[in-house]
């Protein structure tokens, strides 16, 4: 694997000599907000600390014999060689309305998820990482298996669309035909690897990612960001000496991030010659209470900020945190397949998030409102899914301003049943642009496998 040339100032700014890479870290240095909570899509509410490494932690001090089928094997042996922090199977009923009224999605679908790493070393410095899981698509892992799916979606939407809508999405149509008919695939249980990637900590402090990596979020969510499912090819550089340099994580991301279409990362070998995304991030940790990351990225051509700050308020007795996201995106651009169409140019824009959460026994609860704004299709660089309000950005929230509801009730140590319901608000400003949820409801149950094989003691 080659490390580009172009993150290697950043080590040499931090005043260490970087040895050849290899693999390496434990998952306390992944990224912190590329925790992928077992849910319907839930991002992590509570605190941004909630990373993988919490999920790799219980499995690692589950103690032998605390359950039938926890073998000590697994502890004095695999745990040695491997990490898993997520192994969950979801089952959920999805009801969707689009802005014109038409049900779109009446359907039962379901999800798998393989999280985990491979240590080459006992202390985890030198690792491969993966995420595997179900679905067709960069921000959907579910697969609908009951009802009808994106294909009846699509036709529904269309017979209710008004007349702008159904000129603009005749025209996306036309041009990128291609990308139109792979949207449409969203049934059957597929499992792809989305994610590979050597992981390696040479020095304390430098760590070198590269592969098919996720997604820096910093201390915003999916809703202002990627979706949690999302996925880019490329590598990184993390550098975390707050002793030295102040700021906890100073990261550098060169990469790829499009095919949508392909959540198979052995599909997309060809993009590493590729970069069309590029990160500047930086994040700061106020001593307990305050998590806050500032970043620069460009994507395609789109040039954008993002300001965020998760606080956790525990001792006001009404909320357990707070998180505030801001973006902006300073330009236009075109989508690539129809450049020089006025239709087909999308304006910059900007928006936000407010979350709070709150946990009671076994009773978990976040809500909020957010804003993203109508344009930011564009980012999908995919014609149709743009005319269809479909962005890269968590699904269950996609554009407009909206409130969100999202209640979790632990029924065992294993056993949730979650429910998600968000509605728009307010108008939107583009006539000839369809959302395609304007209200949604999710309900279902998340099956932890990784905790019923080696859960603890009640």
């Amino acid at each position: 694997m080659k490390i580009s040339i172009a993150l290697l100032p950043l080590a040499a700014a931090a005043g260490l000599a970087v040895p050849s890479p290899s693999f390496a870290q434990e998952p306390v240095q992944l990224i912190a907000s590329s925790f992928r909570v077992a849910s319907l899509d839930l991002p992590s509410a509570p605190d941004d600390l909630k990373s993988r490494t919490s999920a790799a932690a219980a499995t690692a001090s589950v103690s032998a014999g605390t359950h039938p089928l926890a073998a000590q094997s697994w502890h004095t042996g695999m745990d040695r060689w491997l990490t898993v922090n997520d192994m969950t199977y979801s089952m959920r009923y999805r009801a969707v309305t689009d802005i014109n009224g038409a049900h779109e999605f009446n359907q039962g679908q379901e999800r798998s998820i393989l999280d985990g790493r491979f240590k080459f070393d006992e202390q985890g410095r030198y690792a491969l990482a993966f995420h595997a899981s179900s679905g067709k698509y960069f921000n959907w892992a579910y697969a609908d298996f009951m009802g009808g799916g994106n294909k009846q979606a699509f036709a529904l939407s269309q017979a209710s669309a008004t007349a702008a809508e159904k000129i603009k999405f005749g025209r996306a149509e036309t041009v990128d035909n291609a990308n139109f008919v792979a949207s449409q695939s969203s049934g059957g249980w597929s499992f792809y690897v989305r994610e590979l990637y050597a992981d390696l900590e040479p020095v304390k402090g430098i760590e070198f990612q590269g592969g098919g990596l996720d997604i820096n979020r910093g201390a915003a969510s999916e809703i202002t960001t990627y979706d949690n499912d999302g996925y880019i090819t490329g590598e990184r550089l993390l550098i975390k000496r707050p002793k030295q340099l102040f700021l906890d994580e100073i990261s550098v991301t060169y990469a790829y991030l499009g095919d949508v279409f392909k959540p198979n990362m052995f599909a997309r070998l060809d993009t590493f010659k590729h970069s069309d995304y590029h990160q500047f991030l930086l994040r700061k940790h106020v001593g307990k209470r305050v998590d806050a990351s500032f970043d620069y990225t460009w994507q395609n051509a789109a040039n954008m900020l993002h300001e965020d700050a998760l606080v956790n308020v525990k001792e006001s007795k009404v909320f357990d945190s707070v998180r505030v996201e801001y973006y902006q995106r300073l330009n236009g651009i075109y989508y690539p397949n129809v450049p020089h169409i006025t239709t087909f140019f999308r304006k910059g824009g900007n928006g936000y998030a407010f979350t709070v959460d709150k946990k009671v026994k076994r009773v978990a609860m976040e809500g909020g409102f957010d804003s993203y704004d109508l344009q930011s299709g564009a980012l999908t660089q995919v014609g149709v899914l743009g005319v269809m309000g479909m962005a890269l950005n968590g699904d269950q929230y996609g554009q407009g301003k909206r409130y969100f509801a999202r209640p979790v009730i632990q029924l065992t140590p294993y056993l949730s049943a979650q429910a998600y319901f968000t509605r728009l608000y307010g108008t939107q400003s583009d006539p000839t642009q369809l959302i395609w949820n304007k209200q949604a409801v999710n309900a279902g149950l998340v099956f932890d496998i990784r905790k019923a094989l080696f859960r603890r003691d009640a």
